[in-house]
């Protein structure tokens, strides 16, 4: 069946919010799986290990942080008035015209929530197998792997800033950004927060049935 609707105040920046972060999403993934902004065979392709952790670090955080907004975007608009016009979730202008059906709303939806969330698991996955601590100007990580590289961080002393990367230098421009010890706490806490932020959502939407 389908609904005329009126915009709602939450449509435009819904709308301008996932167009932006399911385009930094399917960027991003692209990225990580060809090393350029192209899907096509091309000779600029970076292959090095320590672009894709900035890469893949950023990808992770951005995503997560558009998927976070988005929650609690949806949970306002699902315990507001408007969800009596139709479904609990504000419009994807770009794809749902005036004429509101459930079908597209839900394609909506979906195109919404996966595609950064793809790219953010293929940026999380990414960041875990190339990131490896290392001292700002080495060559070699602290130790071997994500996890144990952290752990000789920690215990390491830092005379001055800069202190670590989050890759080893490879000699080839651009090198990793510097790591602190909260980057993995303040990423990992995003990521549970657009987590947290979905599963309210659903709550919401399976308590007003």
């Amino acid at each position: 069946m389908q609904q005329e609707l009126e915009d709602t105040p939450y449509d435009a920046i819904w709308t301008w919010l996932a167009s932006a972060i399911i385009a930094y999403g399917a960027l991003t993934f692209v990225f990580l799986s060809t090393g350029a902004m192209t899907l096509l065979p091309t000779d600029n392709a970076i292959k090095q290990d320590d672009v894709k952790v900035v890469v893949a670090f950023w990808g992770a955080l951005i995503c997560a942080s558009g998927l976070t907004a988005l929650g609690y975007l949806a949970i306002i608009f699902a315990r507001s008035k408007y969800t009596q016009l139709g479904p609990p979730w504000p419009r994807l202008k770009l794809i749902e015209g005036k004429q509101r059906t459930p079908f597209v709303a839900r394609v909506a939806l979906l195109i919404t929530v996966l595609i950064p969330l793809a790219a953010a698991i293929a940026s999380v996955v990414a960041y875990l197998k190339n990131s490896q601590i290392a001292e700002w100007n080495a060559t070699e990580p602290l130790e071997l792997g994500f996890v144990s590289s952290r752990a000789s961080a920690l215990v390491t002393d830092c005379p001055e800033q800069p202190c670590f990367r989050m890759a080893p230098l490879d000699g080839v421009e651009p090198y990793s950004h510097q790591w602190f010890i909260w980057s993995d706490v303040f990423l990992a806490s995003v990521i549970l927060g657009a987590l947290v932020a979905w599963l309210v959502f659903a709550s919401v939407v399976l308590r007003a049935r």
